[in-house]
């Protein structure tokens, strides 16, 4: 067996798995809808108009989505009394009032707003123009927190071949699609289409980041998230190998001390363990337990779970002097750092029983002897 704590208890031995089980970076995915259709020339909008078409969308970028709703449906109202139904502007507000009430958590509004600019837009400028593409995209995001997994999947795919039609296949707007229809993928147990269009999108991220170093870091997010399939694929080589590459990246970028390179490194101990390398997995999470002490600058629970990993594998390694060293560091930095008695209770006791352990098992040595 690769896991741990093999001469205990089934329950044990469950009880180890879920200890061991690595921080899992988040991957997440309706009824068909009619769209109305309608026909007049774009034109652009007056000063008045474009002023507060601004100022709305500066309201909303500063968090009052409430505010922005009201404001750009006042808007909505001049324009459709000045230009009709069937404009370009007219289009493009109903697309921010959609944007501002899926802020405002209004997501079945949005819904409905982002398909009236799709419909007016679709007439207006022809269903392969940009602006239907980026309202496509916005109502695909609104469809997926209905849990509406399919039309939000068929939105994306039509806004992904428009842009990539318009802006190449090398576009952050193109690899952000193929990024959320990974998710999608994923959440539906389809992993080989999820790892597919994880690898599209690593691909765009590489080329951009020959343009721009921090694309580089969008490189390492879909590495870990290509190695958390292989980890769901049970394909633990292959998993460490992605990891592997995401952390010399992160670490690079971030510095040794970051909550990116800490998930990574979880994962990566976990890969390393369940390829029986299990020194190698010890040194990671050792590495681990430091950043995230350095981190946070006190000792909380995220640590403690990290020294409750190690000292399984350093059970499993039947090191545990090394336990009881690591553990009785952490009662040290407890005690000096913060004042969770109930943390600090939980380390002793399992200090406490690692040494009895070691006890027990010094004793059956000398007794074998």
């Amino acid at each position: 067996s690769h896991d741990l704590g093999q001469s205990k208890s089934y329950e044990e031995q469950e009880a180890a798995k879920k200890e061991l089980s690595p921080t899992k970076p988040p991957l997440r995915p309706k009824p068909n809808r009619v769209f109305r259709r309608s026909t007049t020339d774009p034109s652009s909008l007056g000063q008045g108009e474009e002023g507060m078409m601004r100022f709305a969308e500066e309201v909303l970028m500063n968090g009052d989505a409430a505010t922005a709703v009201a404001l750009f449906g006042s808007l909505l109202k001049e324009l459709e009394k000045k230009y009709g139904l069937n404009h370009r502007q007219v289009a493009r507000c109903y697309h921010k009032i959609g944007e501002a009430c899926l802020y405002a958590g209004k997501v079945e509004l949005a819904v409905s707003h982002l398909e009236e600019a799709i419909s007016i837009g679709s007439n207006v400028l022809g269903p392969h123009h940009l602006d239907v593409a980026r309202s496509l995209e916005k109502s695909a995001e609104a469809n997926l927190k209905l849990d509406y997994v399919e039309t939000s999947h068929r939105e994306y795919r039509r806004a992904l071949r428009i842009k990539r039609s318009h802006l190449g296949l090398y576009h952050p707007e193109v690899a952000h699609i193929h990024t959320q229809l990974a998710n999608i993928y994923f959440n539906c147990g389809e992993l080989l289409s999820s790892q597919a269009s994880f690898e599209e999108a690593l691909d765009s991220f590489r080329h951009l980041s020959m343009r721009a170093p921090c694309w580089t870091v969008k490189a390492a997010e879909t590495l870990c998230s290509i190695g958390s399939i292989e980890l769901a694929r049970n394909k633990f080589s292959k998993a460490i190998s992605f990891f592997s590459e995401a952390s010399v990246i992160q670490k690079r970028f971030h510095g040794v001390i970051h909550p990116s390179v800490i998930i990574t490194l979880d994962n990566l101990a976990y890969a390393h363990l369940k390829c029986k390398k299990i020194k190698t997995a010890s040194e990671i999470y050792e590495e681990m337990l430091h950043a995230q002490f350095s981190y946070h600058q006190v000792y909380n629970l995220e640590c403690y779970n990290t020294l409750k990993k190690l000292n399984l594998v350093y059970q499993k390694m039947d090191n545990l002097p090394a336990a009881i060293e690591a553990t009785t560091e952490a009662v040290s930095l407890q005690k000096k750092t913060n004042n969770d008695e109930v943390l600090l209770e939980r380390t002793m006791k399992q200090l406490e029983r690692l040494r009895r352990l070691n006890r027990e098992q010094l004793g059956r040595r000398k007794s074998v002897a």
